[in-house]
């Protein structure tokens, strides 16, 4: 097996463990939760073929870890369960003669002890075993030596012969070995997985005439774990084209076309997605439960031009192919002749020699529809159709149900994805298979030729003209309006060229579909002019939620809507009693060609809004959405009315997070059109009245989902997620005061991005000192609370930032820069701290003051204390202190706590129940990388020799 090291796609069952795996129509597999980390790594085969076996399996959260070290009773764990022996070891109960594998590892007393008798671990010399001790690459080869029997045929010393032999029998292959080093998860795996297949050594003489001999075809796979292995096995038949055969059932011939059988596969492996692949599978307990094939026998494509009985052109791989002799062909599940393959027909070709002997397709129903949404409760897919109209496909209307692939794999309809293409096949009205493709270009649009689209420079073939779907869909303005391209006038991309794009790649790449946002001229944009610089032709202007220096370049309406002019024409701006209401509208490239000074009525006329004659607020109406003014008038808010907080520093207004409030004294000015609409809304007095809830946290995540969103470690709620506007600013690391209206949208305001302070801070500045919940910057003192949200930004050399990491506010020292935000109660809700950039700094941390079992160690590190009885503890307790901060402790193989206010962490270990001597490793790592370790002797004694 170790020597079929080449690129294989891989199905694995791994029962009760690891879920479902399957292939599909894909080039490459990757196996289902063995480990998202190990995919396409060089552990990916090993990992996925020893949790199909049951030995070895990832963790809950989907990964591997496949650097993670590994102790020695985990590894003689996966040492028996390789031989075969796990019954053997869950039926012993009894506790192992090692003593220290003690009731903290009654879980592996079993595995220790049948291998032990099964003499592959030995233990140290002192009695002990070292179960928590981290496995070496030199003790794991050994076991693995042992387990395959050639013990005997080890010559040298330790631990070269071991290794020598392991390198000999092809154990370490692919393994970089330092014999004392730690031996990683990964590594482990591809050692266990060598061994699986390389032949064992029995005794075969005794007494006097004592010999071995190496089994040929005897291995830990065969022998041990009773697996079957069917090597180059063509899959000729499962349920979709035949159904003889039960849901769970394949038919095989073997590696010459003859003996065909059936086999049963095991839950999690989807037989059709093996008809027709040549395969190496491993069957144990009647069941096939891991399935490999070499991806070179595999294309996916399309039927280029209508077949003949002797050869058919793929239009991806652009060349024409021989049918093998006795060729098979299936079309929509029903057996075909060569000559039947058709234009268009969607599905996988597999290869021998060259030449077509397999072909799985279908006759696609339509191509080319780029998803908008999904309804997983009502089974709807909408969809942009390719004529540019938009659709839905229900997929209730086939009888028997769908089947969705992506990549090869099957998939659910809750994971197909906003600007997926689909294309699909209608089986009679009883099956809709859809195939996703999943593959969109993004980057500047340079130039349009015909039918090929470049973008960033690299040409991209269209559907439209002679494209194999025959049309690509467009939309110029984000989605408002769709359209279909022919190929044949390219001028109308001339606006696109040298904007952003998104193209959608069809099933044979080539574009379905482009979307950019190129309007020549923008909408009405409301908002507050603060600043004028007619030497640069640049105005400063609040608008869409921030402040924004503009490039001007256009006409000033200043008197009415006839009379223009230019930056000089607007009042003196000198501060914020100054700033005036605007509306402006901007061209494709954001610089403003129209600006209107909305406090002139006339102005304001000329654009079709007017002031309201009366200021005062009476009420909102949360249900009709309308605005009462102390005159009785009434006004309607609409989706697009802008709101401001203030005139002199504005901040924008979700109307969700006020209709439902009482304005009380608040006064405002409300621009409204002639049906009384409001347009724009500026609060001039009692905004903070009625402001809705303000909510502070760290960004951790921003993102597009078919939304933009956020994830967000709110104070008083923890990790959230909220919907929000585009603004690339939002990024991890980013501390943010925000509200959240009705449809769970949040609208932030950044006040630190990341080691770069911003408006709206509460705390800034350098710690002078922290006393445990309390924090002194400058000559003032803040409180943290158990919902504070605290995060240190890590620096590089240069100040830069590095990274985000959670902390807790006693890891704050004094001399860091803190960045915070109080609540209503002035209690720190969020802080972001960084540490001084310093040198590297070399000492190490300083254990002090420890204790065991209350008695304190001596100066030269030595403590005697009184047995105790089966299951006592002992607490062990040590002083660390350091010049850059304390980053680990460990104290024995206890669970530390701390510091406490003292600066003392804390471990409960086991109290020995026996005479004689023990030793407690202490180790404290600082944030500079540097490491002490302490190691305190402990003589236990049957009665206190202070009595």
């Amino acid at each position: 097996m170790h020597n079929l090291k080449k690129v294989v796609a891989v199905i694995a069952v791994l029962a009760m463990v690891l879920g479902t795996m399957v292939t599909g129509f894909a080039a490459t597999v990757t196996p289902a939760k063995v480990g998202s980390d190990v995919a396409g790594t060089d552990y990916e085969t090993a990992a996925t073929e020893l949790a199909a076996l049951g030995i070895m399996t990832g963790y809950p959260d989907g990964t591997f870890k496949p650097g993670n070290q590994i102790t020695r009773a985990e590894f003689a764990t996966l040492v028996v369960r390789a031989l075969g022996l796990e019954s053997a070891a869950k039926l012993t109960t009894a506790k192992p003669a090692f003593s220290d594998v003690n009731a903290d590892y009654q879980w592996a007393w079993g595995y220790i002890t049948v291998a032990t008798e099964n003499g592959i671990i030995k233990g140290y010399p002192d009695g002990t075993f070292g179960p928590a001790k981290p496995v070496t690459y030199a003790e794991a080869v050994a076991m693995l030596v042992r387990a395959l029997g050639y013990e005997p045929a080890v010559t040298g010393t330790w631990p070269v012969g071991y290794l020598s032999k392991g390198s000999e029998l092809g154990i370490t292959d692919d393994v970089k070995v330092s014999a004392d080093g730690y031996a990683n998860r990964g590594d482990v795996a591809v050692m266990l997985d060598n061994a699986l297949d390389i032949d064992m050594m029995e005794q075969t003489g005794y007494g006097t005439d004592i010999s071995y001999e190496v089994k040929e075809g005897k291995t830990l796979l065969s022998d041990k774990l009773k697996v079957d292995e069917y090597e180059d096995y063509v899959v000729t038949a499962t349920p979709k084209v035949d159904s003889s055969l039960d849901d769970d059932e394949i038919k095989m011939v073997d590696e010459n076309g003859k003996n065909e059988d059936t086999y049963t596969v095991a839950a999690g492996i989807n037989p059709d997605d093996l008809l027709g692949l040549k395969v190496t599978a491993w069957e144990k307990d009647d069941k096939i439960v891991y399935v490999k094939y070499d991806t070179a026998q595999v294309k996916t494509d399309v039927v280029g031009e209508d077949a003949t009985e002797d050869s058919v052109y793929l239009y991806v791989a652009d060349d024409t192919y021989d049918f093998a002799k006795d060729a098979v062909v299936y079309i929509n599940n029903d057996s075909a002749d060569p000559e039947d393959l058709k234009t268009g027909m969607y599905g996988r070709f597999i290869f021998e020699d060259g030449d077509v002997r397999f072909a799985d397709v279908y006759e696609l129903t339509q191509t080319n529809m780029v998803v908008t949404a999904v309804n997983k409760d009502d089974k709807t897919i909408d969809y942009i159709d390719s004529d540019g109209s938009k659709s839905t496909l229900d997929l209730t209307n086939a009888d028997e149900g769908y089947k969705i692939f992506l990549d090869g794999k099957t998939i659910d309809l809750s994971d197909v994805k906003a600007d997926d293409v689909i294309s699909y096949a209608d089986i009679n009205g009883d099956w809709y298979y859809l195939f996703v493709t999943r593959n969109a270009v993004e980057g500047k649009l340079t130039k349009v030729k015909d039918t090929t689209f470049y973008v960033d420079g690299t040409g991209y073939s269209t559907s439209a003209g002679d494209g194999l779907n025959g049309v690509t869909v467009y939309t110029l303005n984000n989605g408002d309006d769709y359209y279909d391209y022919d190929g044949t006038d390219a001028t109308i991309f001339d606006d696109a060229v040298g904007e952003d794009v998104k193209i959608l790649l069809d099933n044979v790449g080539e574009v379905a579909f482009l979307t950019t946002d190129v309007k020549v001229t923008s909408d009405e944009i409301y908002g507050v002019l603060e600043a004028v610089n007619t030497f640069a032709d640049e105005v400063k202007i609040y608008a869409n939620g921030e402040k924004k220096t503009y490039d001007f370049d256009g006409d000033v309406y200043y008197v009415d809507g006839d009379t223009t002019g230019d930056l000089d024409n607007i009042p003196s701006i000198s501060g914020a009693d100054d700033y005036i209401p605007v509306m402006f509208k901007t061209d494709k490239d954001g610089v403003i060609t129209e600006l209107y000074l909305l406090d002139v009525p006339e102005v304001a006329d000329a654009v079709g809004v007017k002031l309201t004659p009366n200021d005062g607020l009476n009420s909102f109406d949360d249900d009709e959405d309308t605005i009462m003014t102390d005159d009785k008038k009434v006004y309607y808010v609409e989706s697009d009315t802008v709101i401001l907080d203030s005139l002199d520093d504005p901040d924008t207004v979700v109307w969700d997070d006020i209709k439902s409030q009482n304005p009380g004294d608040a006064e405002a000015m409300i621009y409204v059109d002639s049906r009384n609409r409001v347009k724009f809304m500026i609060f001039t007095d009692g905004y903070d009245t009625i402001a809705s809830d303000t909510y502070y946290g760290v960004v951790l995540d921003y993102y597009y989902d078919g939304d933009w969103k956020i994830d967000v470690d709110e104070y008083d709620t923890g990790k959230v997620t909220y919907e929000v506007d585009k603004n690339t600013n939002l990024k991890k690391g980013v501390m943010i005061k925000y509200t959240v209206d009705s449809d769970k949208k949040a609208h932030p305001t950044i006040v630190a991005s990341r080691n770069v302070a911003k408006a709206g801070l509460d705390i800034n500045g350098t710690v002078a000192s922290r006393d445990g919940a309390y924090l002194t910057v400058g000559d003032t003192t803040y409180k943290f609370n158990s919902s504070s949200v605290v995060y240190e930004v890590k620096l590089n050399d240069d100040g830069s930032y590095d990274s985000l990491v959670a902390s807790s506010y006693t890891k704050i020292l004094k001399g860091y820069t803190v960045y915070g935000v109080l609540d209503e109660n002035n209690v720190i809700a969020a802080l972001l701290y960084m540490k001084p950039v310093t040198t590297k700094d070399t000492e190490k941390p300083v254990i002090s003051d420890i204790s065991v079992d209350g008695k304190d160690v001596a100066s030269d590190n030595t403590v005697t204390i009184v047995k105790g009885s089966a299951g006592d503890t002992m607490p062990v307790k040590v002083k660390i202190t350091d010049n850059v901060g304390v980053t680990s402790v460990t104290i024995g193989s206890g669970t530390v706590s701390g510091p406490d206010s003292d600066g003392f962490y804390t471990a409960t270990l086991s109290k020995p129940s026996t005479e004689g001597t023990y030793y407690i490793t202490i180790t404290a790592k600082d944030a500079a990388g540097n490491t002490q370790t302490v190691k305190v002797t402990v003589t236990v004694v049957a009665t206190n020799p202070e009595l």
